[in-house]
Formats: C-alpha cells, sequence, structure tokens
C-alpha cells in the first residue's frame, strides 16, 4: 500500500481539519524539496479537497504552523507533526530552507 494510501487510512479517512470525507492525502514537507520523505507515513495527512487547497497555497513552514492551529485533532496531529520533525533531523542532519 502506497504511502498516501497509510496516511489516509491512518485518519480514518477523515480531513484532519474538518473530519468530512478525505479526498487527498497531502505532503507535509513537498516531496520535491525532501525527497527523503516522501515515503513516510509521518508526511502525509488527510485532507478535504477544499483544505487541501488552502493546504497547498502554503509553503512548508506555515503548513506545519496551520495544521497545529486549525485541526480539530491536536494531540494527533501534534504528536504526528513531532515524530515527523525528528525524522526529518535523522535523514539530512538539520533544517533546509
Amino acid at each position: 500500500m502506497s504511502a498516501r494510501k497509510l496516511g489516509k487510512a491512518k485518519w480514518d479517512g477523515k480531513c484532519v481539519i474538518c473530519l468530512s470525507q478525505a479526498t487527498d492525502a497531502a505532503h507535509i514537507y513537498p516531496a520535491g524539496s525532501f525527497p527523503e520523505l516522501a515515503d513516510e507515513v509521518d508526511n502525509i495527512v488527510a485532507l478535504c479537497r477544499e483544505h487541501h487547497t488552502e493546504f497547498d497555497s502554503l509553503n512548508w513552514r506555515r503548513k506545519i504552523t496551520w495544521l497545529q492551529d486549525m485541526t480539530c485533532k491536536p494531540i494527533d496531529v501534534r504528536q504526528q507533526l513531532l515524530k515527523l520533525h525528528f525524522l526529518k533531523i535523522q535523514k539530512h542532519g538539520g533544517e533546509r530552507g
């Protein structure tokens, strides 16, 4: 099963912002800029079409803040973001612009 399908399944197929049916699975850290995180389930978040469009309009740093501020599952999302942050550091030793 692909990381996107697993990522959507992790959130029970619900948008993490509004809990409606998730139509999309979006990368938190963009696959083009962070290819080493492209297949990581913790780098995927389930979103409805409306929230995916809004999410894609943000740069990756703002996406993290937006998820923390907007989610209706704050503890679960923050735990995922924390795991992802440490995974990112482990894979390439720190921040990337």
